[in-house]
């Protein structure tokens, strides 16, 4: 099917549908966008086990593949310990603050800055315990190249939009590079496994083709099934994660509805898949998540979905959150906190707590009722209820994505347009530090 021809974006001038990522959207316009397809929050911090295993038969021609699934959700503090937290602030970057990567590679959160917007290719990696920064040697990334990034297994994955690939291990202090994916105007995703990584490919915008996936096997990547074509539409995203000892991956599908006289609207909806000794094979998921710009992070029992209220393009949205229990009889449970739902890159989620902070309102129409800038909440994965956190310290910016640690939470600070405002362009954030001696250590 071809798809309608899109209206330019207003910072990158490319077609909305032909965009950076695969919800459309471009990453100096969004940071929703930006971290929903990172994907990074789904292995922050992982352990091996209940492992399954699945054999692939992979692509046509090709040796079978075994893939094993055994990640676990991230360790950290409690709900109760993070409600009765307090707010630390960082210390100033080493680093331009203008919308950076990030993932946790086991002792920090390895921060890496995109050379874009006038801000130079570079990496520092923050220390919670210590509440100190450190420069790092930055990935070969060069100018008008972005990334994705997934953390597990000690080390940090990262993915070039060129298709090069790069692991960080802190242990060598530098990035090795691996085995390239196929070049392209791609856009990735990328998950633990528990074992290794797993990564999806989108390509070539313009015409419709099978998404592709991969599996880091030592430094090279085994080309697994591609996952299977929607009898409608096109598939615009595709993020995975590992979950219960299996891999899904949850394509967004977008429909075109032909109205006749060059009359169209968009319809989106999600998927998931399991990945099996078969192939990859649908599995029930019911309504009530996230339409689109699907962020996915494992707490204890359930996957963490956060994203968009639209389907696909809309002139209002706000956020809409939901935990996700593939095939099973309740497969979702929407999460309604009070004051509404904000943004998915607020959000940071460990296996006994989800925190997330109102840096920004809620969006909706003009005159939607907003909370008040900086208040927090966290909710009790076990007892499922929601309750007030502390509230964050009001800074003169726009706070940036919000990263789980064992530690504490990490709200990044972020500064627009090349860091042009002195007092902006170094802005380290914020940390949420749990209470109570022993919460560094749960």
């Amino acid at each position: 099917m071809t798809m309608p021809p899109s209206p330019p974006c207003d910072r990158c001038g490319q077609p909305v549908v032909e965009a950076h990522y695969p919800d459309g959207r471009c990453p100096q316009r969004s940071r929703g966008a930006r971290k929903a397809v990172t994907v990074i929050r789904a292995g922050v911090a992982v352990a091996a086990v209940g492992l399954v295993t699945a054999t692939l038969t992979g692509a046509p021609g090709r040796p079978p593949t075994l893939v094993k699934a055994s990640a676990e959700p991230a360790a950290g503090p409690t709900a109760w310990q993070l409600a009765h937290g307090r707010w630390v602030r960082m210390p100033p970057s080493p680093l331009k603050m203008c919308g950076n990567l990030a993932a946790w590679d086991g002792r920090e959160l390895v921060v890496i800055q995109e050379p874009a917007d006038g801000c130079p290719v570079g990496a520092a990696a923050y220390d919670p315990r210590e509440n100190r920064w450190t420069t790092i040697a930055a990935p070969p990334l060069a100018k008008h190249q972005w990334a994705v990034a997934a953390s597990g297994g000690g080390q940090v994955l990262l993915v070039v939009n060129s298709g090069s690939a790069y692991s960080w291990r802190p242990a060598t202090g530098r990035w090795q590079r691996l085995g390239s994916l196929p070049a392209g105007q791609n856009s990735f995703a990328v998950a633990w496994t528990g074992r290794t990584f797993l990564v999806t490919r989108l390509y070539a915008w313009e015409d419709a083709g099978p998404v592709q996936a991969f599996v880091l096997a030592g430094r090279r990547w085994k080309r697994l099934p591609d996952l299977p074509q929607p009898q409608a539409g096109r598939i615009m995203g595709a993020p995975p994660i590992a979950f219960h000892g299996a891999v899904y991956v949850f394509p967004h599908v977008v429909v075109v509805h032909h109205t006749g006289q060059g009359a169209f609207y968009y319809s989106g909806y999600n998927e998931a898949l399991r990945l099996t000794s078969a192939g990859w094979r649908q599995v029930r998921i019911g309504p009530g998540g996230p339409p689109s710009g699907l962020n996915l992070a494992t707490v204890r029992g359930a996957i963490l979905a956060t994203g968009s209220s639209c389907q696909w393009e809309c002139t209002v949205e706000t956020g809409r959150a939901a935990l996700l229990r593939p095939g099973s009889a309740s497969s979702v449970i929407p999460l309604r906190p009070e004051p509404g739902v904000p943004d998915s890159s607020t959000f940071a989620a460990g296996a006994r707590a989800i925190v997330f902070t109102y840096s920004e309102g809620i969006g909706g129409l003009p005159g939607f009722p907003q909370p008040p800038t900086g208040t927090c909440y966290v909710y009790d994965v076990a007892t499922g209820k929601w309750q007030p956190g502390p509230t964050a310290p009001a800074t003169p910016r726009i706070a940036g994505p919000a990263y789980w640690t064992r530690y504490g939470v990490v709200t990044l600070g972020e500064t627009f347009g090349g860091g042009k405002v002195p007092a902006l362009a170094h802005i380290g954030g914020w940390l949420l530090r749990p209470a109570g001696p022993r919460a560094a250590r749960r």
